[in-house]
This record gives structure tokens, C-alpha cells and sequence, in this order.
């Protein structure tokens, strides 16, 4: 793990990062490693290293239905470890459960985190059911934190990321994220998506993304092209509410 640790103390943004989490799978006896980075005050994350397209794949997965272990883990600031996804309770994550989850069989996730700042989350999975072991876990600790002391370094926190600072209060009084969706992002359709959906139907940025998610899980189509249809005005998903409309009448149709 030290040769891991090792590869984070170099310049520049995503060399390191890369390499490491490549360097990861090895050291900590997993098939893939993930490490994906909170936007927009923790209601979404951005994917950005990962040791194999597997792991791309779940990650993408999660973000799709919104939920999930890396999710969780995120969301609660807290580690998460499911051993053999098959014997999770359905009522946990009913949508990636009813959803083909590729070969992952075990996903074990750890936040990256400083005080109320999210920073994202690192998810170590595996193609067969089993826990970690304790040496292994202690490592995983130690990347997480270093991956956390990395993206600071070298990425600054956007603005209002401090509860005190009154010029950028945060939503709802949650946490903060630590990317803003006008980042260069892989998902920048998504968020832009997002963005139009929120101000169209006068509701928040999660309320948005919850409403994209909906129609890519119910129809079917991946979220990407859901959210490109709706930036290219090919796909209407409500129209904003006017001012007389009744309670009922203002709920955003799926």
C-alpha cells in the first residue's frame, strides 16, 4: 500500500489519482477500484478514476438509480460494506437490485471526507461474494484519506463550502459538494439537464435529477441520452407550473 500511497504525492490533478486507484486493486485484493468526487452539495457524484471499465460500469449504474452502496456511503459520510450483494434486502436499493449489476458480487465503500466538506467516495469491488480483510481495510482507510488530503491539495474546494461564509449559504443547510456543476465534468449534460429541469418546473436540483432518473429507469434509455434529449428540446419531461395551478396540479408529471 505504501507504493499506492506513494503515487498521490506527485503534481498535477489526475495522473496520480489514476495510477493509484489502478495500483489499488492489487494491493487491497479487489478486482476494481473507484473513486467518484460529490457535486452540487452531495446530491450527486461525479465519476472520475477507476482501475477497470467494470467499475465505470457500476458507478454509472448507481448514479442512474440514484442509489446504492458508493451512494450511501457518500451521502451518510460513512463506510459501507456488503459482502454478497445478492443477500441484500430488496427494500434497501429496489432499483439497483431489480437491475442486472454486472459481475460486482461485493462492494465495499469508504467517503472521502473533512469535517462537513464531502469530497466523494472510494469503491472497492469484487467478482465474488466475501469480506475484506482486516489488513485491507486498514489500508483502505489510509487510501481514502490520503485521496481525501489529494483532491484538496490540488483542486479547491468551489466557494461556499463554509457553513460560516453568509455570501454562499448551502442549500437546505446541507454539506457542501466538492465540485459545482459548472466544473468540466463528464457528466455535463446531466447536470445541464438538471440545471434546466430545476428552473423549468421551479424545484430543486435533486427533485430534478430524481425526475430525469425516473423516466431513464422507466424507459428504459440510458441517463446520458435522457438528459441530452431534454437539453435538445426532443424530450419535454413537465411544463412549469403557473401560479394558479392547485398543489396537485404543480407535481411534475413522469
Amino acid at each position: 500500500m505504501m507504493g499506492v500511497l506513494r503515487l498521490l504525492e506527485g503534481d498535477g490533478w489526475s495522473d496520480g489519482a489514476s495510477h493509484a486507484v489502478t495500483e489499488a486493486a492489487d494491493a487491497l485484493e479487489v478486482d476494481w477500484v473507484a473513486v467518484c468526487l460529490s457535486i452540487d452539495g452531495g446530491i450527486a457524484l461525479e465519476a472520475m478514476w477507476f482501475s477497470h471499465p467494470a467499475a465505470r460500469v457500476f458507478s454509472d449504474l448507481q448514479f442512474t438509480c440514484g442509489e446504492g452502496p458508493s451512494v450511501d456511503s457518500a451521502h451518510y459520510c460513512s463506510v459501507v460494506r456488503v459482502d454478497n450483494l445478492s443477500t441484500v434486502r430488496e427494500d434497501r436499493w429496489p432499483a439497483l437490485t431489480a437491475t442486472d449489476t454486472g459481475p460486482v458480487k461485493a462492494i465495499f465503500c469508504f467517503p472521502l471526507r473533512i469535517g462537513a466538506l464531502r469530497i466523494g467516495v472510494l469503491t472497492l469491488t469484487r467478482a465474488s461474494p466475501g469480506s475484506l480483510t482486516g489488513d485491507d481495510n486498514q489500508d483502505a482507510h489510509l487510501l481514502a484519506q490520503a485521496l481525501t488530503r489529494y483532491c484538496l491539495n490540488r483542486s479547491p474546494p468551489p466557494s461556499g463550502t463554509s457553513e460560516e461564509d453568509p455570501a454562499h449559504p448551502h442549500p437546505g443547510g446541507d454539506p457542501p459538494g466538492f465540485l459545482e456543476a459548472n466544473d468540466p465534468l463528464e457528466r455535463a449534460e446531466i447536470h445541464q439537464a438538471t440545471g434546466m429541469l430545476s428552473v423549468q418546473l421551479r424545484t430543486g436540483l435533486g427533485d430534478a435529477l430524481v425526475l430525469l432518473r425516473a423516466h431513464a429507469y422507466t424507459s428504459g434509455m440510458p441517463l446520458d441520452e435522457v438528459a441530452h434529449a431534454v437539453i435538445t428540446h426532443r424530450l419535454s419531461l413537465g411544463d412549469r407550473p403557473h401560479d394558479n395551478d392547485t398543489p396537485d396540479e404543480k407535481d411534475p408529471p413522469i
